[in-house]
C-alpha cells in the first residue's frame, strides 16, 4: 500500500500530541484547517514504478474534550498532486483520508478507525491504481486488544 504504516504512525502521533499538549474546556471544539505543501516518493504497485509527487495537503483536525478526561478527534485530509515517475510516466494523485479517535482519560486507552482511499492515475499508458485502506486499532490498559487492517488495490488501464 502507498503510505499505509506512515500514516498510520501520522494519525496515531497527531492524535496524541494533540491530546497531551492541548488543554480546552470541557465540550470546547478545537479546529485546525491548513493547507500543506506535499513531496512524496511513492509506488505504483501496478508496474514497480516509484513515482516523485508535489502537491498540496488540505488538513483539518477537530478535538472536542468530553468533559470526563476523555477527547474525540476527526482527522480529514486530502492530497492533490502531480508527479514523475522513475520509467518515465506522468501521473496525478488524489487521496482522500478520515481518521477518527477517541481517547478515554489518558493514552493508555484509545480507539482509532481510518480509511485512505488513493487514485494514481497515468497521462499515458502506464497502469492505473486505485487502492482502499481501512484500518481499526483499539488500545486499552496499555495493550492493543484489537487491529484490523484490511487493503485492496486495484490496477486499471
Amino acid at each position: 500500500m502507498f503510505w499505509k504504516n506512515r500514516r498510520l504512525a501520522l494519525w496515531l502521533g497527531v492524535g496524541l500530541a494533540w491530546c497531551l499538549g492541548n488543554s480546552a474546556p470541557a465540550h470546547a471544539a478545537v479546529t485546525f484547517n491548513e493547507k500543506l505543501p506535499v513531496t512524496q516518493v511513492l509506488r505504483n504497485p501496478c508496474n514497480g514504478e516509484l513515482v516523485t509527487i508535489t502537491g498540496e495537503q488540505h488538513l483539518i483536525i477537530k478535538a472536542t474534550e468530553d468533559g470526563a478526561g476523555g477527547m474525540h478527534l476527526d482527522v480529514f485530509s486530502s492530497i492533490h498532486g502531480e508527479g514523475v515517475g522513475d520509467q518515465g510516466n506522468s501521473y496525478v494523485v488524489s487521496e482522500q483520508d478520515h481518521n477518527t479517535q477517541n481517547i478515554q482519560g489518558s493514552p493508555d486507552h484509545f480507539e482509532t478507525t481510518m480509511l485512505i482511499d488513493t487514485n494514481l492515475v497515468s497521462h499515458g499508458s502506464a497502469p492505473n491504481c486505485v487502492s482502499h485502506t481501512l484500518q481499526h486499532i483499539t488500545f486499552a490498559n496499555g495493550e492493543f486488544r484489537a487491529f484490523v487492517d484490511q487493503s485492496t488495490e486495484e490496477c486499471r488501464g
